[in-house]
């Protein structure tokens, strides 16, 4: 996860959405993940609302605060390597990290 956005995470327990002002795309929406501003590597869905990230990236996030960066839904699971809507991957998060205050 980028340095700025693990010290943020850290610093107001909730996440700012990717910004997207003056007609540019969201990070996603342009190939870029929105936790470290990078190009999507081993691109990984959040279970719930679908928001996609870099896999390490969310992996990292998810370790910290299981709810997505984005929309802030809570979040038990994260698919990657997904070929077709039947064929994907799927991480669970242990216990500990579903459930946070």
């Amino acid at each position: 996860m980028a340095r700025g956005a693990e010290e943020a995470l850290q610093e107001s327990g909730s996440a700012a959405p990717a910004a997207s002002g003056g007609g540019q795309r969201e990070p996603a929406a342009a190939g870029l993940c929105p936790i470290c501003l990078g190009d999507l590597d081993n691109a990984a869905h959040v279970g719930t609302c679908l928001h996609t990230f870099c896999f390490g990236c969310i992996r990292q996030w998810a370790a910290v605060r299981a709810a997505c960066p984005l929309c802030r839904q809570r979040f038990g699971r994260i698919l990657h390597t997904v070929r077709a809507d039947d064929d994907y991957q799927e991480y669970e998060l242990g216990p500990s990290a579903r459930h946070y205050k």
